[in-house]
Formats: structure tokens, C-alpha cells, sequence
């Protein structure tokens, strides 16, 4: 499992959530990105889509697509054709 979440990209440590909530995630990936700002609406999705394809599923989940916003989805899913 991948975590993208806001803060100083690497080689910066991330800041949350804390290591006791990480249970199962193998990567952690931070973005600088603020939600009001339109021009950083695909760089989480670049991250997402960089690690799907270097991992070549068969399938992807995504959880809590509630909190995501639609952006992130559609950059997702154009990002990640093959």
C-alpha cells in the first residue's frame, strides 16, 4: 500500500500520519500540494501513477474516495494508461 499526503517532497522525512497508523504501507510519498491552488491538481496523481506503473498491477484500489478530489481520479486514470 501507498500513502501520498502533503509535505516537503523527498529526501524529506514524512510528517504524518504517525508510524503507528502505517500499518500495511510499504511507501509513504509527500507533494507540496494545497487544494486551492488549480495548477498542483496533478501532481498527486503523477506520484500515484509513477508508483503503479513501476509496480505493473493487475488491479488498483483506491480507498477513501470520498476525501480525494475529482481531479486526482480523472489525472489517475489518464495518467495510468498503458
Amino acid at each position: 500500500m501507498t500513502i501520498i499526503g502533503h509535505g516537503a517532497p523527498a529526501p524529506a522525512a514524512p510528517i504524518t500520519p504517525p508510524k503507528w497508523a502505517l500499518r500495511g504501507v510499504k511507501q509513504v510519498i509527500n507533494t507540496p500540494v494545497f487544494p486551492n491552488v488549480w495548477w498542483e491538481d496533478s501532481w498527486d496523481a503523477e506520484k500515484a501513477a509513477e508508483s503503479i506503473m513501476r509496480k505493473k498491477p493487475k488491479t488498483v484500489g483506491l480507498v477513501g474516495l470520498g476525501n480525494m478530489s475529482g481531479s486526482l481520479t480523472e489525472n489517475l486514470k489518464t495518467g495510468c494508461r498503458v
